[in-house]
C-alpha cells in the first residue's frame, strides 16, 4: 500500500498524507497529530505558535524575489470524521488508516479516508517543506475539531494571524472556488423517563436498518439520500399504531454532520401479531427500495428475534417520542431562489438514542440566511416542546458572506484560466467552512476555498481523485506565486 501511494504525484503531498493517515486524528483525539505538526516545524527551523485552543500557526518567510507580495494564510483543519462499515473492527482512537489506490482514486479500507481535510493539511506541509517554490510570507494555520462544530476556529486567537488574505483548502470540487458557505447550529431534545418492567407476553425483535449511502450532511444533502433514523421511526410509528409494539431501545447515527447510514431498535410484539409484524418488515423493505431505487442500492432491513428485554419505555412517552421523531423535518427546506442548484436551508436528523431511561435526538440545521437558521430551530423547539422535552441549542457558527469583488478570487480566476484553459466556477457551499468564523474574527480578510475532487466525505466510501490532487496542488501554487502585491 505504501509503495502505491508514494508512486503518485505530487510526491510530497501524498507522502505527507500517508504520514497523516498513520496517525489517529478524529475530532478530540488530536494530541499526536498536533505533536507531529509541531515537530515538523522544529525540524525545519520554522517559527510556530500554538494558541490556548490548540490551533497551530507555522510561519515561513517569503522566498527570494517574493518579499513585495502580500503575506497570506493557507489553512486546513487537522481532524477527520470517523465512520466505518458495521463489520469493521477499526478503532479510530488507536489504529492507523489502511489506504489504497482504486481505479484512479485513493480510498480507505472500510473507513472514512480523512482526505477531508487531510489532503489540505498535506499540501500545506509540502509547501512549508519545499525549497523550490515561489511564495510570499506564509502563515500556515492548522485548526482543531472542525468536524464537531468548528470548535478550534471558534476559539482562534484574534491576534495570532497578521495576513489579510487566506486560502482555505477544505472544499471538494477541483473546478471551483468557494466564496461563501452556510452557517450551522445544533439542536438536541432529551426526555428522561422511568423504565417500565417488561411483563408482556410476546416476542422481542431487533430491527436493523443499514446499507445506506449516508454522506456529508451539507455537501450531500441535495442528493436525496435516505436517512436511517427517519426510515426506522417511520416503521416504528406505523407498527406502534397497527400492532401496539413496545419500544425498549433505539440507536441511529453517530456523527452530528453525517447523514445516518444505520439505525436499530429492540421492540416487543404481542404473540398475536408477530407474523404480521415480520411481514410488515418485508413490505417496508420493498417500499424503501422502491422509493429510493435510483439513489440507494443496498438498503438492508430485517428483524431478528432476541431475548426479551428487562425494561421498556412507558407507553405515553413512547407515543410522544416516536411521533416527534417521525415528524422531525429532515433534508432540504429551501433552495436559494436566485442562485442555481444551491441549497439555502436544510436539517439533518443526525443522531437518535433511546435507552435506559433517556431518549434524545440531535439535529444539525444549516442555512445561508441566519434568520432561516433560527426559524428552523424555532420550529424544532416548538415540535419537541409539545412532548415536554428538554431543549439544548449549541454549536452556533456564522455563514460566510460572498465577496464577488475579492482580489484573491480574481487572482485565482486568472491562474485557473492560464493553467487549465477553462473558466473557474464560483460557488457557495451548503456545508460549513471555517471561513465564516475566521472572517468574523478577522473582519476584512479576503479569502477563498479550493480543494481536489472528493466523493462521499463523512462516509466509509470517501475517496479522492488522484488526478485532481495534482491539479489542486498546481492551482494552489499558482495562486500563491501570483498573490497580490503590497501597497506602495
Amino acid at each position: 500500500m505504501r509503495e502505491q501511494i508514494l508512486s503518485l504525484k505530487p510526491y510530497f503531498v501524498w507522502k505527507f498524507f500517508y504520514d497523516i493517515c498513520k496517525i489517529p486524528h478524529t475530532s478530540h483525539n488530536l494530541t499526536k497529530i498536533s505533536e507531529y505538526i509541531i515537530e515538523f516545524a522544529k525540524e525545519r527551523n520554522l517559527s510556530y505558535a500554538k494558541d490556548s485552543a490548540g490551533n497551530i500557526v507555522i510561519k515561513k518567510p517569503a522566498s527570494f524575489g517574493m518579499e513585495s507580495n502580500k503575506s497570506l494564510v493557507v489553512q486546513a483543519h487537522i481532524d477527520m470524521v470517523g465512520q466505518k462499515h458495521p463489520h469493521s473492527s477499526h478503532n479510530f482512537l488507536t489504529d492507523p488508516l489502511t489506504i489504497f489506490v482504486d481505479n484512479g482514486w485513493v480510498t480507505a479500507k472500510d473507513t472514512t479516508l480523512g482526505a477531508d481535510n487531510g489532503i489540505g493539511v498535506a499540501a500545506i506541509l509540502a509547501i512549508l517543506d519545499a525549497e523550490d517554490i515561489a511564495h510570499p510570507e506564509i502563515e500556515a494555520l492548522f485548526t482543531l475539531d472542525e468536524e464537531c462544530g468548528m470548535e478550534g476556529a471558534a476559539l482562534l486567537d484574534k491576534e495570532i494571524l497578521k495576513s489579510s488574505i487566506m486560502i482555505n483548502t477544505d472544499s471538494e470540487e477541483e473546478d471551483s472556488a468557494f466564496i461563501g458557505c452556510a452557517g450551522g447550529i445544533d439542536f438536541r431534545a432529551t426526555i428522561s423517563y422511568p423504565n417500565e418492567l417488561c411483563s408482556l407476553e410476546g416476542r422481542a425483535y431487533r430491527l436493523i436498518l443499514k446499507g445506506l449511502n449516508g454522506g456529508h450532511s451539507g455537501v450531500d444533502i441535495h442528493r436525496g439520500r435516505a436517512n436511517a433514523n427517519k426510515l426506522l421511526f417511520r416503521f416504528l410509528n406505523f407498527t406502534m399504531q397497527a400492532y401496539g409494539i413496545r419500544l425498549s431501545e433505539a440507536h441511529g447515527g453517530d456523527t452530528r454532520n453525517a447523514i445516518p447510514r444505520f439505525a436499530e431498535a429492540v421492540v416487543v410484539v404481542s404473540e398475536n401479531y408477530c407474523s404480521d409484524f415480520l411481514n410488515e418488515v418485508e413490505l417496508f423493505k420493498k417500499l424503501y427500495k422502491h422509493e429510493y431505487s435510483s439513489i440507494e442500492n443496498d438498503i438492508v432491513f430485517f428483524a431478528e428475534e432476541v431475548v426479551m428485554p428487562k425494561a421498556i419505555m412507558p407507553i405515553d412517552i413512547q407515543k410522544k417520542f416516536i411521533s416527534a421523531i417521525e415528524a422531525t423535518p429532515d433534508g432540504i427546506e429551501r433552495m436559494i431562489p436566485d442562485i442555481n442548484d444551491t441549497v439555502e436551508t436544510s436539517s439533518n436528523l443526525a443522531i437518535v438514542n433511546c435507552h435506559d431511561g433517556k431518549a434524545w435526538a440531535q439535529v444539525l440545521v444549516r442555512s445561508t440566511l441566519a434568520s432561516r437558521k433560527y426559524n428552523k430551530i424555532s420550529m424544532l423547539w416548538s415540535l419537541f416542546s409539545l412532548i415536554d422535552a428538554e431543549i439544548e441549542i449549541f454549536g452556533d457558527y456564522p455563514g460566510w458572506t460572498p465577496n464577488l469583488n475579492s482580489p484573491i478570487l480574481s487572482v485565482a480566476k486568472d491562474c485557473y484560466r492560464n493553467s487549465f484553459g477553462e473558466e473557474l466556477k464560483t460557488k457557495i457551499m451548503h456545508a460549513g467552512l471555517e471561513c465564516g468564523i475566521i472572517s468574523s474574527l478577522y473582519p476584512g480578510m479576503d479569502m477563498i476555498s479550493i480543494g481536489p475532487k472528493m466523493l462521499y466525505p463523512h462516509s466509509p466510501d470517501e475517496r479522492v481523485e488522484i488526478a485532481s490532487v495534482d491539479k489542486f496542488w498546481n492551482f494552489l501554487l499558482e495562486i500563491i506565486k501570483n498573490s497580490p502585491q503590497k501597497s506602495c
